[in-house]
């Protein structure tokens, strides 16, 4: 859809807008720099400058990247203080801990703060429980961590307004009509407002600046539908802690939960699964075929753990490619099928290169193949990751899913809604029982579906 017709439909609503952004600040009082390293040590994120910091269990002299033991896992991504059974882990934010409590006749100030980091001493002097770490922190990194803390809060709710929330959006070069689905989608699954607000789509097509800065300045709540051209986008988004919502691109498949969720199938899914369907037209030991990309190595990998769980199953053979396609597989060399993983470029050589053979593989990794005619004299089954539900990922049907379990989780998570709390619902909703909006959980084999392409036969597929 394209000109005045497609601009109306991502307007659909008063309330209900695809906009140019402007400055939004993410934490007034507190230097950039400051909060942005504070939030790194916070999240467990690699810092951005020098070496990471050392945690230690109590009682032990061996040092252990702070990142295992980041202040996130145990007092959650929104500070409040989280727990497990009988054990709960305190809130953290600075204005809780810059008052004295029932568990604290003592208030922190800078100095104290840095004790019960290094030492595990609070202000009054008592011991802090035995399951918090100690972390070697310069001053500089014990500074950073205030300032973030001082600005956590604020930083949970950026996006949220009196009247809106505001959810980033791609558009130019998608080649698709998903911004104006998803806009008409909201208009329909949110007619009234939740709490009060409506949902505002927010472009983040401006190229003026670096991601980060663009991101910052877009002043979002979280970013939803991103296509796979985004990527650059990603680790600016992991970094700002703004959260990723259903992204229309594959993600690996061990994306920490409270930052990223989706709903296509993941590689590791993918990987797994085409080891299934290898195993039926397999007559002796499979062979895996593997480019040079990350994405192919982590198909590749997912595929020979799931071969490892299957008893009696010879272990496959990892060739590479380039050197597959010197020896190329010739009829009557075996009755079996090749696992096929890497860029569209080595499959097409490939393809092109052997005689008519059954091959296991991805989709969108046989694409310049597929334009070619290649597969007319082979035959294909192909793991179709842009299926979900029965829908394509492009679909209006698609982007109602999404509206759906986004509207579910901004219920669920209340007024007072942050990102740490939206993102606890969303994957609650989306595993909910029975839910009409929860397709299978996306790291499940049985979640991928599969395309059979090509002439020749005796290979099973669904």
């Amino acid at each position: 859809m394209r000109g005045p017709q497609a601009r109306r439909a991502l307007t659909i609503g008063a309330a209900l807008a695809l906009l140019l952004t402007v400055p939004v600040p993410v934490s007034a009082g507190e230097p950039m720099a400051s909060v942005e390293a504070g939030r790194a040590l916070f999240l467990g994120h690699a810092p951005r400058e020098g070496p990471e910091p050392l945690a230690f269990l109590r009682g032990s002299r061996n040092g252990v990247p702070a990142s295992r033991f980041a202040c996130a896992n145990c007092h959650g991504r929104d500070g409040l203080g989280q727990g497990e059974g009988s054990l709960r882990a305190p809130a953290i934010r600075w204005p809780d801990l810059a008052r004295a409590s029932p568990q604290r006749s003592d208030a922190y100030d800078a100095a104290s703060f840095a004790r019960a980091v290094a030492e595990g001493i609070d202000p009054g002097g008592r011991a802090l429980d035995r399951l918090m770490p100690g972390y070697a922190l310069s001053g500089a990194q014990t500074a950073a961590l205030i300032a973030y803390l001082k600005t956590i809060d604020e930083e949970q709710r950026i996006g949220v307004g009196p009247s809106t929330i505001r959810l980033g959006i791609l558009s130019a070069g998608t080649g698709d009509g998903f911004p104006a689905a998803l806009a008409q989608a909201f208009a329909q699954k949110l007619p009234s407002p939740v709490f009060g607000r409506r949902v505002e789509l927010v472009s983040l097509d401006s190229e003026d600046g670096p991601a980060g800065e663009r991101l910052r300045r877009a002043g979002i709540f979280a970013a939803v539908g991103l296509p796979h051209g985004s990527r650059e986008l990603w680790p600016e988004l992991r970094r700002l802690g703004i959260p990723n919502l259903f992204p229309r691109a594959l993600l690996n498949g061990d994306e920490p939960e409270a930052e990223t969720v989706g709903l296509l199938p993941t590689l590791d899914a993918i990987g797994r699964a085409a080891l299934d369907q290898a195993i039926t037209c397999a007559k002796g030991p499979l062979t895996i075929a593997v480019g040079g990309d990350p994405a192919s190595a982590r198909l590749a990998a997912a595929a020979r753990a799931r071969a490892a769980t299957r008893p009696g199953l010879p272990a496959p053979i990892l060739r590479p490619v380039a050197e597959l396609i010197r020896d190329v597989p010739r009829p009557g060399q075996n009755d079996g099928c090749i696992l096929l993983f890497a860029e569209p470029e080595a499959v097409l050589a490939l393809l092109s290169a052997s005689a008519p053979w059954r091959y296991v593989g991805l989709l969108d990794q046989f694409a310049l193949a597929r334009e070619r005619g290649i597969p007319s004299r082979h035959e294909l089954v192909l793991a179709d990751p842009r299926i979900v539900e029965g829908q394509p990922i492009d679909s209006p049907a698609f982007a109602r899913m999404i509206a759906e379990l986004i509207e579910r989780s901004l219920r669920q998570a209340g007024r007072q809604v942050t990102k740490s709390g939206m993102m606890a619902k969303l994957n609650q909703t989306r595993r909910a029982p029975g839910s009409n909006a929860q397709p299978d959980r996306p790291g499940e084999p049985d979640m991928v579906r599969f395309r059979k392409i090509g002439k020749m036969s005796g290979i099973k597929a669904p």
